[in-house]
């Protein structure tokens, strides 16, 4: 709201009464009125037009005080700020009592302030001395409060942030580097990489059975595998003795020309010793694997690129050039589908025969006031299921990223799996 926008609110353009306040005639004067130049005063107090030479500073008037006719006499009198006085006749002059029931402001004052982010805001003082509402001045606000710090995103890649600082003019100010929010990632070799999920909240669920109802989610920042676990990474493991357990075809681990495919056949408690084998890792959890193939909220896709069915990024699913088998699922290298990238850049996610999450596995979890409070770990035990995420299956309905079975492990067709870590 303008300044003569306030004044008129308080002045009431149009009142019988005159206000000799400079704000008030600038609020309700009439821009066309004519000025008439009366002059500078001369000597003797008389006009003096443009041409008469200037006879020297004028006389100051000094206050006289107003005389009152009777000794004793009383009267009312305004005072201050819209108050009322007694005055009493002393001394053939008027004296004023206290100033009672004055008002919250002088007529026409006008007071600014700020607020928050950089706004600011103004009133206006009325006729009767009361103050009007504040009215936003600016018409704009900063993005936070100075001295306000944080570490944002800000133009930091995926799964980075950097120090920030609000300064003076309420705009955040980088202060430091990007750094990755994770700590130091893994980068190699290929197969061994890691990606970064940033703290925050995702959309979990769907609308099917046992994956509804939909819920936003909180989930603290983790670091997870790029690829599932190939059997490059995983033959160390079991050769040392490691990772034990019953296997269907313990040679694919070996084998050379296998190296490059994800590891299969391991039971739950085996991929649990190789996360805590490879730099003492662990199983994500469902919903730290569930966002990181979903990425933050708001997105709420179907499939980890969209929400139709599309064989030109998926071939392998029914009704695809690339249908898949049953003697083939899992069986290809990782990085084979690089059009299918997770917001965090996670891949391989899918057709993949599912992974292994560390949760015990109950149909109706997702039901419980529990698995919505921030980074939910699963129902406890007793339990000898466990959640598998995902499908190799060609049902486009078991590809979905909300997708969700069990599993006991220790066939040749149980799931792969990828470790997780938090705690940098």
């Amino acid at each position: 709201m303008t300044r003569p926008s306030i004044l008129r609110r308080a002045f009431g353009c149009g009142r019988s009464w005159v206000l000799l306040l400079p704000l008030a005639l600038f609020a309700c004067g009439d821009d066309d009125a004519e000025v008439v130049d009366m002059g500078e005063p001369t000597a003797d107090g008389g006009p003096m037009d443009a041409s008469t030479p200037d006879q020297g500073e004028p006389e100051v008037d000094m206050f006289v005080p107003e005389t009152c006719p009777e000794e004793g006499a009383m009267r009312a009198a305004s005072c201050g700020n819209c108050g009322m006085t007694q005055e009493r006749c002393e001394g053939g002059t008027w004296v004023a009592g206290a100033c009672l029931a004055e008002g919250e402001c002088a007529p026409g004052a006008l007071e600014e302030r700020s607020f928050g982010m950089c706004g600011t805001e103004a009133r206006l003082c009325t006729a009767e001395c009361t103050w009007l509402d504040w009215s936003e001045a600016s018409e704009e606000m900063g993005e936070c409060t100075p001295g306000e710090t944080q570490t944002a995103q800000g133009t930091c890649g995926a799964g980075e942030a950097q120090p920030m600082e609000c300064t003076d003019g309420c705009t955040w100010q980088p202060t430091g580097p990007c750094m990755s929010v994770c700590g130091t990632l893994r980068t190699s070799p290929a197969d061994s990489e890691e990606v970064c999920v940033p703290a925050g909240q995702f959309i979990r669920g769907d609308d099917q059975t046992p994956e509804t109802p939909r819920a936003t989610i909180f989930v603290s920042s983790f670091a997870i595998d790029r690829y599932p676990v190939t059997n490059r990474r995983f033959a160390p493991c079991w050769t040392s003795g490691a990772c034990t357990g019953l296997y269907e075809d313990p040679e694919r681990f070996t084998d050379p020309a296998l190296q490059d495919q994800f590891v299969l056949g391991v039971r739950w408690e085996t991929a649990q010793q190789f996360c805590q084998w490879d730099g003492a890792r662990r199983l994500p959890t469902e919903a730290e694997w569930e966002k990181a193939m979903r990425g933050p909220a708001p997105r709420d896709t179907v499939f980890a690129w969209g929400d139709a069915q599309d064989c030109s990024i998926y071939p392998l699913g029914a009704g695809c050039p690339g249908e898949l088998g049953e003697d083939e699922a899992g069986q290809r290298p990782f990085h084979s589908l690089p059009a299918i990238v997770s917001p965090f850049g996670a891949e391989d996610m899918i057709g993949q025969n599912g992974e292994w999450v560390s949760d015990l596995w109950d149909p109706d979890y997702q039901t419980t006031p529990d698995s919505r409070r921030d980074d939910p770990q699963g129902p406890s035990g007793p339990g000898v299921l466990h959640v598998i995420k995902s499908n190799w299956r060609t049902s486009w309905s078991d590809l979905r990223i909300s997708s969700r079975r069990n599993g006991g492990g220790g066939t040749y067709w149980s799931p792969t799996f990828r470790c997780a870590r938090t705690g940098f």
